[in-house]
């Protein structure tokens, strides 16, 4: 069974999760867990659903 090729472009998540991961790192800058999870949460609330 043949698997498709792995591609950023074709799993959208990959590209939400860079940019959590961009955003925290600029931004957030968590130094503790709550900081880490407070962001996380901040971030997926500001996602829309498109």
């Amino acid at each position: 069974m043949s698997t498709p090729p792995s591609s950023p472009n074709l799993n959208p998540i990959e590209h939400v999760l860079a940019t959590l991961k961009d955003n925290l790192k600029r931004k957030v800058k968590p130094k503790t867990k709550v900081e880490l999870v407070n962001g996380i949460k901040y971030f997926l609330g500001k996602l829309d659903s498109s």
